[in-house]
């Protein structure tokens, strides 16, 4: 399959999919993934199932049918966007697939670069945490962090046994042997996150102050290079969401990697499929945010 990674790279990039996503639903490991979209593994019975699943999550079931896919000619940027006037102008924006492609990954290689520069301002000890850990920070999903920004702001404008009360009613979710055994991937979720607990009291705390405003381009070092590298093996959703939430994931405190875990275990009982925040989520998750939206309106009108 000649530019298979390529079609995969763009279709994840282009309709905001995660590998975790595509991997939840074939039911396999988002490493599992990673190696056939960088094409590290080849096997066509895996990459259909990858690209069935793709079509399926994005709603386009021509994503699922593999043509050869070749990479577009680089132009110069500066033409693309004169081009993009032009038409804008005209009242009709058609640009071919090819350069689409170009520009969309122009903008995710801008994105890496910020994420680069973000990560060079952690503190060495804290990113040498993020560097032993990639894997698991860039598998937070978008929404786990909605989850905590919002009980943040709630415990902030009552109290933390209030927020307290919110988590005791996830610790009451029933678990049964047989939901263990069919989520593994979230399983080994679990248990990534009872690690990053033992982990985060060691951190040096960071200044919230010098990651806001313009941030400046970051020295190429080695481990810089090596956050590159691991970068280029991540979707174009995973590196937007580092590029903004990695100095709060390094923060973050042992009660947030307590909240994650009991989401995840949530999830081994929820069913349904709603979507939240970009992500595919069950019926019990959907309705604990609407209940902490709610809870936070109320505190706002107040």
């Amino acid at each position: 399959m000649s530019g298979y990674s390529d079609k995969v790279r763009y279709l994840m990039h282009e309709r905001k999919i995660s590998g975790q996503k595509i991997a939840d639903m074939i039911g396999v490991s988002q490493k599992t993934v990673s190696r056939y979209v960088t094409g590290e593994t080849k096997n066509e019975e895996m990459q259909k199932k990858i690209l069935e699943a793709i079509a399926q999550i994005s709603g386009y079931p021509e994503d699922a049918v593999f043509t050869d896919f070749e990479k577009p000619k680089i132009r110069l940027l500066a033409t693309n966007l004169h081009e993009v006037n032009e038409r804008s102008e005209k009242g009709v924006i058609n640009l071919p697939d090819d350069e689409i492609f170009y520009m969309e990954m122009q903008e995710l290689n801008q994105i890496k670069e910020n994420a680069c520069n973000v990560f060079a301002l952690l503190e060495e000890k804290n990113q040498q945490y993020v560097l032993q850990n990639f894997d698991i920070l860039r598998d937070i999903e978008t929404y786990e962090i909605v989850i905590l920004e919002k009980l943040e702001k709630i415990s902030l404008r009552l109290s933390k046994e209030y927020r307290d009360s919110v988590i005791e009613s996830l610790e009451r979710v029933p678990l049964s042997w047989n939901s263990l055994k069919k989520n593994g991937n979230i399983c080994k979720k679990v248990s990534n996150y009872f690690d990053m607990m033992t982990k985060c009291s060691t951190l040096v705390e960071e200044d919230s102050k010098k990651f806001k405003g313009d941030i400046p381009k970051c020295e190429n070092t080695l481990w810089v290079q090596e956050y590159a590298d691991k970068l280029e093996k991540a979707s174009g959703v995973e590196v937007e969401r580092l590029s903004i939430a990695l100095p709060n994931l390094v923060t973050m405190e042992q009660d947030d990697w307590e909240v994650l875990i009991l989401i995840q275990l949530l999830r081994l009982e929820d069913k349904g499929y709603r979507e939240y925040y970009g992500n595919i989520v069950g019926d019990k998750l959907y309705m604990f945010f609407k209940c902490l939206e709610k809870l936070e309106k109320e505190e706002k009108e107040n």
